[in-house]
């Protein structure tokens, strides 16, 4: 029998710095970044056996130094989602569950293009060992792979 498998991988991208942000954006990111996936995870695995599989996907943006200012509400709430894949892998250890993170890093979506300059795009694709960004259906076999 396969084992039960949760794949986290919805977000809001944000793109403001503190002096424009507001309290219903920051409201919808929460939301969408961290209480929905910590909710969905709580009501899913009720029914869920041992040896089930949770994959969060997050961002290389943490461990960035030459972040955007732009950045900030994005990377901090991934931040949290780190800490909560750290407490939820021994939380749900207990019941014969894995939780894991993957940090693929950017991935070619239009939510990442959305609202960048292609100057950002270029220099995001650097960082990148093969000068570019990947798209979503390399970063499946991923997930496989981890699974």
């Amino acid at each position: 029998m396969l084992p039960d498998i949760l794949v986290l991988n919805a977000s809001l991208m944000g793109h403001r710095l503190l002096v424009d942000m507001d309290m219903a954006e920051f409201d919808a990111h929460i939301n969408m970044n961290v209480k929905g996936p910590l909710f969905f995870v709580q009501s899913a695995t009720q029914d869920m056996k041992p040896g089930t599989q949770i994959i969060f996907v997050s961002t290389t943006l943490m461990r960035v130094s030459s972040m955007q200012l732009m950045a900030l509400l994005y990377a901090s709430l991934k931040g949290a989602v780190k800490q909560l894949v750290q407490v939820l892998a021994q939380d749900l250890g207990v019941r014969g569950m894995t939780v894991k993170v993957i940090v693929p890093g950017a991935v070619d979506t239009p939510l990442f293009r959305a609202g960048k300059p292609p100057h950002l795009i270029c220099w995001v694709a650097s960082l990148h060992s093969q000068n570019r960004i990947p798209h979503p259906d390399e970063i499946s076999p991923l997930v496989a792979f981890v699974v």
